[in-house]
């Protein structure tokens, strides 16, 4: 994928020192917000593009994150 098309389908979440990224087992990247750790403002997986946040801080987010199979 080239990094323009991520930048249009991720937006704001792809730089920004609160989103955490966790992949799945079928290797889907997922941006959860740090934020909402705090904040109820904040969804804990935010829709996709994300065009606008009062909470965007830029930075970059974490390594992406193995989810386990285990429930």
């Amino acid at each position: 994928m080239r990094p323009a098309d991520r930048e249009d389908r991720v937006g704001l979440c792809l730089h920004c020192r609160h989103a955490r990224v966790v992949r799945s087992r079928t290797d889907q990247d997922y941006y959860r917000c740090g934020r909402s750790d705090d904040d109820g403002r904040y969804s804990k997986y935010p829709r996709l593009p994300m065009l606008s946040c009062d909470g965007y801080d830029p930075g970059e987010p974490d390594r992406p994150h193995r989810r386990s199979g285990r429930r």
